[in-house]
């Protein structure tokens, strides 16, 4: 067990960053209770692309597609003061101990995670910068694929 404060900071939270920052802050429950994470992505939420083929066309399973930042952490709060935090901005520096964002604030960190990933397109992806946005995104092509006549599907995955 640490007695020291240990800040780790994840950049960007799809995939390979929820896992570490949910790996991490599991920690602070259990024998490290001097550890935060704090969570920074350009997004308020994150999609699971993997289910885009069928939320076209099952609106309710899109809808469930997208996930809220600002809580996924909370689970692993041991008190009633949160400290584990989501920030919403860009990272426009990295200097050995601490880093910029687009919000002008500086963090120092411990441990930096930079899990920034790829970009895929529309609608692998959807690029919206809240929550709502991106869910309203994903329900207009819904609805152009329900209007349609016809629809073309030109690759079908591995």
């Amino acid at each position: 067990m640490s007695s020291r404060e240990i800040h780790v900071v994840v950049v960007g939270i799809s995939t390979a960053g929820i896992g570490v920052a949910r790996k991490v802050a599991a920690l602070a429950t259990n024998g490290f209770p001097n550890l935060r994470v704090t969570i920074i992505d350009k997004n308020a939420y994150t999609y699971h692309s993997i289910g885009a083929p069928r939320g076209i066309v099952d609106k309710e399973f899109g809808r469930s597609l997208f996930f809220r930042l600002d809580t996924l952490l909370t689970e692993f709060e041991a008190s009633a003061k949160p400290k584990h935090r989501f920030i919403q901005a860009l990272l426009t520096n990295v200097n050995k101990e601490t880093i910029e964002l687009s919000t002008g604030e500086t963090l120092e960190f411990d441990y930096l995670v930079l899990a920034t990933g790829a970009e895929n397109t529309f609608p692998g992806n959807v690029n919206a910068r809240t929550l709502e946005d991106g869910r309203a995104k994903l329900a207009r092509l819904y609805e152009n694929v329900q209007a349609a006549d016809n629809v073309l599907v030109i690759g079908g995955g591995a």
